[in-house]
């Protein structure tokens, strides 16, 4: 199904289950089918809200500030009769609903960001741009040197499939590159899924996202940057424990 932008441009999303309403979120480069390992383990009485991000996916290929993209999300999510939701992404989706928590904080109740960023710095542009010179191939860069060593098949048919497509991402990064969470508040829960082994964003971010989101609580999980790809069962079970108690309590 598509949301219509306000500039009339398409977000392609698709829903899943019945209950609370969840968005969830991909990375960079990924669409939505790459968090159905995430998505289809959680737990519960969801209805999960599958988005792909604008430039990736079904969804059009357009421009878009953070902010505005928040909004539209907000939309979405109240036209499908949810003022109040959950959330859950990864990386580029993290992103999106860190600036979605600052500024639309009173829908979102619990959220959950994997791999998530405090800021895009130079280490992240400098990954970005060395992916957009390569053969668009960037699993060594998100998995572990463990997983990597031991799923080569399955992450060389995974790139096969998934190849990156820079040329499709160039109307969004602009509106990425000032992202910082720095100076900024939020109370809404958070929970922060680290990887251990994340080359891209990392413990290095940590301090900057506790500061900010002052309602979270961290989890180091021994994997690479895509912990979705690498940690699926694991990353739903912490997932629904969180959504479905009041984990942060504990």
């Amino acid at each position: 199904m598509f949301h219509k932008t306000s500039s009339g441009n398409r977000i392609w999303y698709q829903l899943q289950g019945s209950g609370t309403g969840i968005l969830i979120i991909h990375g960079l480069g990924g669409d939505l089918e790459t968090m159905m390992p995430v998505a289809q383990n959680i737990q519960g009485n969801f209805t999960k809200v599958l988005v792909d991000a604008p430039c990736h996916g079904k969804s059009d290929d357009f421009g878009i500030t953070l902010e505005d993209l928040g909004s539209e999300l907000i939309s979405l999510m109240g036209s499908l009769g949810f003022r109040e939701f959950y959330s859950v992404g990864i990386s580029l989706g993290s992103i999106i609903l860190e600036e979605m928590m600052l500024d639309h904080g009173e829908h979102m109740t619990k959220n959950v960001l994997i791999s998530p960023a405090s800021e895009i710095d130079s280490v992240v542009v400098n990954k970005v741009a060395s992916w957009a010179a390569s053969e668009n191939r960037v699993s060594a860069d998100v998995l572990s040197e463990g997983y990597l060593a031991t799923h080569r098949m399955e992450v060389d048919a995974y790139d096969r499939d998934h190849p990156m497509k820079p040329e499709r991402l160039y109307p969004l990064i602009p509106s990425l590159m000032d992202f910082s969470v720095r100076g900024r508040h939020s109370d809404s829960g958070c929970l922060l899924l680290v990887a251990q082994h994340d080359s891209i964003f990392g413990e290095r971010m940590i301090a900057n996202l506790r500061e900010t989101f002052r309602n979270s609580r961290v989890i180091l999980m021994n994997s690479g940057h895509a912990i979705h790809r690498e940690s699926p069962l694991e990353a739903a079970r912490i997932i629904s424990e969180y959504l479905g108690s009041e984990f942060l309590n504990k």
